[in-house]
């Protein structure tokens, strides 16, 4: 019985994954390929942004005090570029630690410098990034599995 149950499941999510099919080929042809991907693209980027929205009312949190707020190096460019090839944590005179993350402490430079100290504004520069990240995984799942 149990096998019998299996191959029922399976037929009954074949005939699921059909239907979503053919009522994406039928939005597809009301819209459009392009009219479908435009509502994508908009949907992704308001879910992005309305779910990373409230922390623009936040402050530092965590490790941007140590990486922000406490860092005499945020603003330094010279800094930013040995953090590519040195130990940045040794550079501030901390322990030593394996962090190799350069393009963070680029992106806390160039937020630096456009915002300051104004937490608001270093947010609002996350929330860039990270819809910027939902639209890349989005044109690459549409490259792997086109509809």
């Amino acid at each position: 019985m149990g096998f019998l149950a299996q191959q029922g499941d399976s037929l009954q999510l074949k005939s699921i994954i059909v239907s979503i099919g053919n009522k994406v080929s039928f939005i597809r042809h009301l819209w459009g390929a392009r009219g479908l991907k435009r509502q994508s693209i908009l949907l992704l980027i308001l879910i992005s942004v309305s779910v990373y929205a409230n922390s623009l009312l936040a402050d530092f949190i965590a490790g941007d005090r140590q990486f922000i707020l406490q860092n005499p190096l945020v603003g330094d460019f010279k800094a930013v570029l040995q953090s590519f090839t040195a130990d940045y944590w040794g550079i501030l005179g901390g322990q030593s630690f394996v962090y190799y993350r350069p393009f963070i402490i680029l992106t806390h430079f160039i937020d630096f410098n456009i915002y300051g100290l104004n937490p608001a504004g270093h947010h609002f520069s996350n929330i860039i990034f990270h819809t910027l990240v939902t639209l890349l995984v989005y044109r690459l799942f549409c490259g792997l599995f086109p509809v």
